[in-house]
Parts: structure tokens; C-alpha cells; sequence
């Protein structure tokens, strides 16, 4: 009877734990440039995950640590400095099928502090150092010039409310896939493209996410879309394109039913017509995973690295914590 018992109670948990794997998390990430960031892609990758009138608040912090200097075709481009976002988002479940979410961003772009912590992470971990052993740390610096004309300077550190948005996501019925859903984001110019804290348009991003189950504990996750950028408005409109696509893929594996290791790759085409590579397409990884304390707390841990050197933030380090009421 005992052993019975022992059998019941061990299948009972490996039930429940499948059924916790069936949705792949995401990590709410990316890109951190300040010339990149604010346009309508998505964080993460999204899917319909609520029942109806269920909700779900989130709190991110992302905070970024870039060097690059770049000379080419005429355009001479440097930036120093490190930029943080404060994520608010909260999701509500319009139906089974149908899912909002608003999203409140706090931006901050300045020095920082991180250099030494940075240079030190990627020598132990080999990741190109490029030129940060000859400069100085913990200094602050954004100049972009395209034939000796200076469209963007900017020395001092700033900080205030970016650019809100609401996303609208539907669950989609398939045969083919675990999880398929559509969605759409609508991105305001609520922050102040003077002090690079939003883009100073109006931007729609539309776009496909698929999940699936490889085995009881993997599973992996995708996603393709792209976004509409309002023309002739905001950041470097001169220079900048009236669209551009992304895309993401992900896998995770559910270690138990508290832990789960996720590696994330996301890349989008270029923003701008530039010849330089922080503003042409870009590529990143994140490397870790989600703590789940309970059904309703889980905490959200990575280091995103740009694998395609020169072309994102060299390093982000990211927190973010759900809790479904």
C-alpha cells in the first residue's frame, strides 16, 4: 500500500510538472541602444496566455553597458555610457482567446557604473573586449556625425518616461503547433526624443509567435513580425527607414518544476540607413532562466551579449518579476 501510495504521489508531481512546461516563458528584452530602442518592437516573445479576466502585473529592469566608436562612409558614430529601463506592465485576459497588455517604461541614460564589472565579466567569460581596455571608465558620450554635420550630441545624462504602449494578442486554434497566437502593439511618442527617452513617433509593430513541446521538460518558441515607423516624424527621420522586420527564437528547459534555463536569440534588420553597424541590423543571445517560487510569483533572470559584435549593447543584465493575482 505504501509503495502504491509512493507511486500515486510521484506520477501526481511529474503530472503537474509537464503540465507547467507546456508554456515556454520569454525574456521581456531588447535592444538597448538609445538610438534603437524606443521604436514598436515587442519584449520578448509574446504570446495569449491568460484565461479570461485573469491578470497578470510585471516589474523589468534591464540596465545596458555599450562602447563603440565607428568611422565609415562619412558617418563617424560614438557612444559611452550605460542606459537602464524600468519596466511597468501590466496584462489582462479580455476572453480565452484575447489578451491586452500596457506597457510603462522609466528610461535613464548616463555614465554609470559598470565598466569595471563589464571589462572583468568578459575576460572570464572570452568575449571580445574591442576598445574598452583604452578608455577610461564610467564616462558618458553620444555623437553621431554624417558628413561633418552633428545630428546628435549629447554629454549629459537624462532620464524620464519613454514611449507607453498597448498590445492586443489572440490565441489561434492550430493542429501544428502547441501554442500559436497573432498580435499587434501600438507604440505612443510619450517620451522626449530631445533627451533620446522615445522615438517621437507613432509606430505599429504586427507579428506571428509559435510554441511547441520538444519532450517533457524542452520545449522552444518562435516568433517573426515586423513595424511600421510614422514617416517623416521623431529620431533621425531624415535618415531613418519607414520600416523594418524582427524576429526571435527560443529554447527552454524545465529543469523542475521551479527552475527553468532558457536561451533566447532575437535580431531585427536595420532602423536606419547607416553604413555603420550599431545602426544597421542587429543580433543578440540571452543566456538564463525563471525561478518559479509559487503559481503566482516567477523571476526572470539573464545576460544578453551581442553575437553579433558592434551591432547592440555589448552586455545587458536583466531582472523581471510576474505575479498573477
Amino acid at each position: 500500500m505504501q509503495q502504491r501510495l509512493t507511486r500515486l504521489t510521484a506520477l501526481g508531481i511529474a503530472s503537474v510538472a509537464v503540465s507547467a512546461m507546456a508554456a515556454p516563458g520569454t525574456f521581456y528584452t531588447g535592444d538597448m541602444t538609445p538610438l534603437n530602442m524606443h521604436y514598436g518592437t515587442p519584449l520578448g516573445i509574446q504570446f495569449s496566455e491568460l484565461d479570461r479576466g485573469a491578470t497578470r502585473w510585471q516589474l523589468g529592469y534591464s540596465v545596458s553597458n555599450t562602447l563603440h566608436q565607428e568611422r565609415k562612409s562619412g558617418e563617424a558614430l560614438a557612444f559611452d555610457g550605460e542606459t537602464s529601463r524600468l519596466l511597468l506592465a501590466y496584462e489582462y485576459g479580455l476572453s480565452d482567446e484575447w489578451d491586452v497588455r500596457f506597457e510603462l517604461p522609466w528610461l535613464d541614460h548616463g555614465a554609470g557604473s559598470l565598466d569595471g564589472f563589464v571589462n572583468d565579466f568578459h575576460e572570464v567569460f572570452g568575449f571580445p573586449e574591442g576598445k574598452r581596455p583604452n578608455v577610461p571608465d564610467d564616462q558618458y558620450g553620444l555623437r553621431y556625425r554624417v558628413n561633418g554635420t552633428t545630428l546628435i550630441q549629447q554629454n549629459q545624462a537624462t532620464s524620464g518616461v519613454g514611449d507607453v504602449s498597448v498590445s492586443l494578442i489572440r490565441n489561434v486554434s492550430t493542429d501544428y503547433e502547441d501554442r500559436l497566437s497573432v498580435g499587434g502593439k501600438l507604440d505612443i511618442p510619450t517620451g522626449d526624443e530631445d533627451e533620446l527617452t522615445g522615438s517621437g513617433t507613432l509606430d505599429l509593430a504586427l507579428w506571428v509567435s509559435a510554441a511547441s513541446q520538444i519532450s517533457d521538460r524542452w520545449s522552444h518558441y518562435s516568433q517573426l513580425g515586423g513595424v511600421y515607423v510614422e514617416p517623416d516624424e521623431g529620431l533621425l527621420s531624415n535618415r531613418r527607414k519607414d520600416g523594418y522586420a524582427f524576429m526571435g527564437y527560443g529554447i527552454e528547459w524545465r529543469v523542475n518544476p521551479t527552475i527553468a534555463l532558457r536561451l533566447q536569440a532575437d535580431a531585427q534588420s536595420a532602423i536606419y540607413d547607416s553604413e555603420t553597424r550599431l545602426l544597421g541590423h542587429s543580433t543578440a543571445l540571452t543566456s538564463g532562466g525563471t525561478i518559479h517560487f509559487s503559481d503566482r510569483y516567477a523571476l526572470d533572470i539573464g545576460v544578453t551579449e551581442d553575437v553579433d559584435v558592434g551591432t547592440s549593447s555589448d552586455v545587458v543584465f536583466y531582472l523581471n518579476l510576474s505575479v498573477t493575482p
